[in-house]
């Protein structure tokens, strides 16, 4: 008998990339060789049976979950049309990303076309203006829309669904016609909204016709809570999803601060210690360790010296200290028991011992969440946990640290347990979710191309960056100068959206101590208070609400060592340099743009190209605001020159014409070019100063 093999050597994909609500027809084509072999025997007359696989890709979140476990690899049957192709139907998946193709002609035995990428984007998204509203009587949907379908008429529907079920149709059907991808959408909060909602789910379901037809429905958690019932002393912490950040006492709140590692503290005094110097250099956020073990009394006295230094607390729940010592890790205490109730009633317990204090940011309720990176069943039941404290507290964010890619496991994705369950509809577990990004220096946070997916299945939430910043004696990876701790924490926020960090560690004693201690450890302690300076001056830029300006688009054209012997950073793919830019909403423009050198051992020569900036023609400066005036061209067409330090940062500020800031005007659309006075030998202190004024 003759047999007969089939190689595909080749082949393509159409389309390549699809929607994340599924129901996409692909159709692949492929070469193929033919071999033919002769034997003895029976041959086999079992029927062809087709499938098509997409995985993501390595290092990037995964597309979805299936009962306790997230997946990254997705099989699907196909149809075989002919000998060289055949048709599939793409699956709904919950994250966008990029990912490969792959086919096979034997029930999966063997698979071909590997390599052939693919990539899923969202078609229509949205998120609620902010989690909770605190007596505010009109809210917002922000709604994301694919360029595919730019241009075209959608029809919106938006339903409030309460903790009852009970359906309050809040608007629609309303026709938008999508001239741009981000809009911003009324949300009424009228009687028909009670004033108290911890657990209610917003649905809206969008369809369009013509030239694209889909429906797709997406659920988000609503919550909205009256300032009366708030503790007198408090001082509310909401998440802004249109500013991707926090707001603290209803103003706009960027995070710069520390994990606190002083593990033999033993009172208040004693924990707060390195804290006092870094509170005078700009720390405003900071996650104490060992507070839980401290006695209660000792925990309030810490909060106190907090908020004197205005640094507001995460207060760690990992341990108890009031009543017990049981773990909040991975939540599994729901099985009824007394002794999971007494665990509950001791959760509460400790939220409200703190919850009236104005130093409280919020709530640490994991850390290093991910129970492994692709077994949900702890996570899943994390939701419960975030329920009990919002329960109890509904003014302060949950917050946890996360040491996996797949950030979209604490969101507002659907439940992970089973329909009989006792589980939200949605499993948002994290208000303010923290990315450990630790690795290899400036490598860990966007010296790959998948830095920006992080934000994957999780394009709204205000995540914390958590650059590692600790002993090299002991993790091996501590940064080789300063300026590259600065870039490290510039990188977060071009690659990941992340201008809120936290770094990993502030030791008590030895290599992070106070900065006024020779010991080695201030020169890089500093850095993150220098790099705070710096954002603060752009929090109009990174922080302008959604959709009210086109954010300015930047293509690196190219990087050129000077030391041409000086070793390619390792692992990097892509440019020597990244960069960013953001714009205010002014009159006239007013953008920041801000480039990294990864290449720790050479100046760079780059050039770069920025778009969207809604200026004229005409050629405007780029003004590096903390080198005193220095200006480089924006051409016509948006391109631009100039050279960076190894390992470096720079920051530009393009336009932004109004007057300097002074304390009784903030720096919206404000010349923030920084001067320095001369005359450094005098006793007039107001003429040795380099400032904004």
């Amino acid at each position: 008998t003759t047999s007969t093999t089939t190689t595909i050597a080749t082949g393509t994909v159409t389309p390549s990339a699809f929607a994340t609500s599924g129901g996409t027809t692909l159709t692949v084509h492929w070469t193929a060789t033919t071999h033919h072999r002769t034997h003895l025997g029976r041959p086999q007359t079992t029927g062809t049976i087709a499938l098509c696989r997409i995985t993501s890709t390595a290092g990037e979140p995964a597309f979805t979950h299936a009962g306790y476990n997230t997946v990254s690899v997705h099989k699907f049957s196909a149809a075989v049309v002919n000998s060289t192709a055949l048709t599939c139907v793409t699956p709904e998946v919950i994250a966008p990303g990029s990912g490969s193709l792959a086919i096979s002609l034997d029930n999966g035995t063997t698979w071909s076309l590997n390599a052939t990428a693919v990539q899923y984007f969202k078609l229509v998204d949205f998120a609620v203006g902010r989690r909770p509203y605190i007596n505010e009587t009109d809210g917002a949907l922000l709604l994301a829309t694919h360029p595919s379908i730019r241009g075209q008429n959608i029809t919106l529907i938006a339903e409030l669904f309460l903790a009852n079920d009970n359906a309050v149709t809040l608007w629609g059907p309303m026709v938008v016609q999508l001239l741009n991808d981000t809009n911003t959408l009324d949300f009424p909060l009228g009687p028909a909204v009670p004033t108290t909602v911890l657990s209610a789910n917003v649905r809206v379901t969008a369809w369009g016709v013509t030239p694209t037809a889909f429906n797709v429905t997406v659920w988000r958690r609503f919550q909205r809570v009256p300032h009366s019932a708030m503790p007198a002393t408090a001082i509310p912490s909401v998440v802004d999803h249109s500013i991707r950040s926090l707001r603290v006492d209803g103003a706009p709140f960027m995070g710069m601060g520390w994990y606190l590692n002083a593990g033999s503290a033993t009172n208040a005094t004693v924990l707060f210690g390195n804290l006092a110097a870094h509170g005078q250099l700009g720390t405003n956020q900071v996650m104490p360790y060992i507070l839980a073990a401290l006695p209660p009394d000792e925990q309030l006295r810490f909060l106190d010296l907090c908020f004197d230094a205005s640094i507001k607390v995460m207060f760690p729940m990992q341990r108890f200290g009031v009543t017990g010592a049981v773990t909040t890790n991975y939540s599994r205490h729901w099985d009824g028991s007394p002794e999971a109730k007494a665990w509950q009633a001791d959760v509460v317990s400790n939220v409200t011992h703190v919850m009236h204090h104005p130093a409280l940011l919020g709530y640490y309720i994991c850390d290093d969440c991910c129970p492994t990176e692709w077994e949900l069943q702890d996570v899943a039941l994390m939701a419960r946990l975030y329920d009990l404290v919002k329960g109890a507290d509904p003014y302060h964010v949950v917050s946890g640290a996360i040491q996996c890619e797949t950030l979209w496991m604490w969101s507002d994705v659907s439940s992970y347990l089973p329909p009989s369950a006792i589980q939200p509809v949605l499993q948002l577990s994290l208000d303010y979710p923290m990315h450990e990004n630790y690795g290899d220096g400036v490598l860990a946070t966007a010296g790959n191309s998948h830095a920006a997916a992080l934000r994957n299945g999780a394009e709204f939430e205000p995540i914390a960056n958590c650059v590692g910043l600790w002993d090299d004696a002991t993790f091996k990876d501590h940064p080789a100068s300063p300026q590259i701790t600065r870039s490290e924490l510039w990188l977060g926020v071009i690659a990941s959206g992340m201008p809120n960090q936290l770094v990993f560690i502030l030791q008590e004693t030895g290599f992070a101590s106070s900065v006024g201690q020779p010991d080695g450890g201030w020169l890089q302690t500093i850095q993150p208070a220098i790099w705070g300076a710096e954002i603060r001056a752009l929090m109009p830029s990174v922080l302008a609400p959604y959709g009210t300006v086109p954010t300015p688009s930047v293509a690196v054209l190219s990087a050129t060592p000077l030391v041409a012997s000086a070793a390619r950073p390792p692992h990097l793919d892509g440019p020597l340099v990244r960069a960013g830019a953001w714009a205010e909403p002014c009159a006239t423009v007013c953008a920041h743009l801000v480039v990294v050198n990864l290449h720790q051992q050479s100046f760079v020569h780059f050039s770069l190209r920025i778009t969207d900036l809604a200026t004229s023609d005409s050629p405007v400066n780029a003004t590096r605001l903390f080198d005193s005036s220095y200006n480089v061209t924006i051409e016509a067409d948006g391109t631009m020159s100039d050279y960076i330090g190894p390992g470096d940062s720079s920051v530009y500020e393009i336009g932004c014409s109004g007057p300097k800031p002074s304390s009784d005007n903030t720096l919206e659309c404000a010349n923030r070019r920084v001067v320095c006075k001369k005359g450094f030998v005098t006793t007039d202190p107001n003429n040795a100063t380099c400032s904004y004024w």
